[in-house]
């Protein structure tokens, strides 16, 4: 064993034979217990956004309660609720009067009371820190929440209900955009209080709001119209609003479950139906669950047929791509090679204006060569000078010569360049 996990298992045993270890696990299995129902609650899949005010609370009231005397919390909540001190001791209940639990006061007796008072100590600490931490981190003075209570089946007839709902349009504003669609609420919900129809819905009310509102919207008047039409519609929305970040984490959980190390090639319609399938089963509450219908059995024969038609597309598909692959692989092809001979005749053209302009140049040399020794021996003649007029001669010559040289060069270069450019225009390249 390792020096760093020996010394751990040292401490840890240290820590299970002490005295006071029975005593705290049993503890905080009793306060496990009772934030397990409020967590389980807001697990849901379902709506549950309307009672997250009152069960917050509620929650909250339990923890003070469990260390704190009961008319410091009465029934307080909201913005009251977070005004209570828990840090005062003369709001604290005395030691041996704290709710700790049955299994925690049986292991208590065990303990020496020298250790006893140390443990109810750092119980009530535990207790005091937990409970301040719901008080500031819990929405229980959220006015939104507060009023989504309206929704609530049995606070229908309450006198402040009027009220609440009003608020609710408000802050909805997004929904309520006009006072009209607020007056409408108003003048549908005196009618929601008042109708008989809903007092038959009353035996019927389950945790299902989902299900408790459908009904209200499809209650209908004498003249065949629904009487709750904008209501169930402030209904509806409200219950849109999410109680919590479970839903999305149970996706990301379901996904990952998906996606095991032999599933991380699936295209995303594969992934799409397998959750399609999933989130049907999870509806029904069971595969066996799940009524077999005429569709579905007949979507079941052709699965198959359906299936060889998914794969004969798909080769299609594939060979399709192919093509135009190799469609695209030869026309660049094609256009490399026509950028290269692009290259080669752009080349020769300028080797051709290059010499061109060297040939024109050594043309504008012998000119004047030959201009100046027609100038010498036209002077040369005049004044009788024989050896002057003989070499201005030899130079007339060599200047002609050389200007002959040149217009046939120059003659050759063209008719070079004309060639090169009808084997461009012959090409199709330019």
């Amino acid at each position: 064993m390792i020096p760093s996990s020996k010394s751990r298992y040292v401490r840890a045993r240290v820590a299970f034979e002490g005295p006071g270890t029975l005593v705290y696990l049993n503890f905080v299995a009793y306060l496990a217990s009772c934030v397990t129902p409020f967590l389980l609650m807001f697990q849901s899949s379902q709506p549950v956004v309307h009672v997250l005010y009152q069960k917050a609370n509620e929650l909250v009231r339990q923890c003070m309660l469990l260390f704190m005397k009961p008319d410091v919390v009465a029934e307080k909540e909201g913005h009251d609720l977070t005004e209570v001190n828990c840090e005062q001791s003369k709001n604290w209940l005395e030691s041996g009067r704290m709710a700790i639990g049955s299994g925690t006061k049986r292991a208590l007796k065990s303990v020496p009371d020298s250790k006893r008072k140390e443990i109810l100590l750092a119980v009530r600490a535990c207790l005091k820190i937990t409970t301040v931490y719901l008080q500031q981190h819990l929405p229980i003075s959220n006015p939104v929440l507060r009023d989504l209570q309206c929704l609530q089946p049995l606070a229908r007839k309450h006198a402040t209900s009027r009220a609440t709902v009003g608020r609710l349009c408000h802050h909805l504003k997004k929904m309520s955009k006009t006072g009209v669609f607020v007056d409408r609420i108003d003048a549908e919900w005196l009618l929601y209080m008042a109708s008989k129809e809903m007092d038959a819905f009353i035996p019927q009310i389950t945790a299902d709001i989902c299900s408790y509102w459908n009904n209200v919207s499809e209650v209908i008047d004498v003249t065949g119209c629904k009487m709750f039409p904008h209501l169930s519609r402030l209904a509806n929305a409200s219950l849109t609003i999410s109680h919590g970040n479970a839903v999305a984490m149970h996706g990301f959980s379901v996904n990952t479950a998906l996606l095991s190390k032999d599933r991380m090639s699936f295209d995303e319609t594969t992934i799409q139906a397998l959750r399609l399938v999933k989130e049907t089963i999870r509806l029904h509450g069971g595969p066996t669950a799940i009524p077999v219908t005429r569709s579905m059995i007949t979507a079941v024969r052709h699965a198959h047929s359906k299936y060889l038609s998914y794969l004969e597309n798909e080769k299609q598909k594939t060979a399709l791509e192919a093509a135009r692959n190799k469609e695209a692989t030869e026309k660049a092809k094609h256009i490399e090679i026509a950028r290269k001979k692009t290259e080669n005749l752009t080349d020769q053209l300028h080797e051709v204006e290059q010499e061109e302009r060297v040939q024109s140049q050594e043309q504008d040399i012998a000119q004047r060569l030959t201009n100046e020794a027609a100038s010498k021996l036209s002077t040369a003649v005049k004044t009788g000078d024989m050896q002057t007029a003989a070499v201005a001669q030899v130079m007339l010559d060599s200047g002609n010569d050389k200007l002959n040289g040149a217009m046939k060069q120059l003659v050759s270069v063209s008719i070079q360049r004309k060639g090169t450019i009808q084997v461009d225009e012959s090409t199709g390249y330019t």
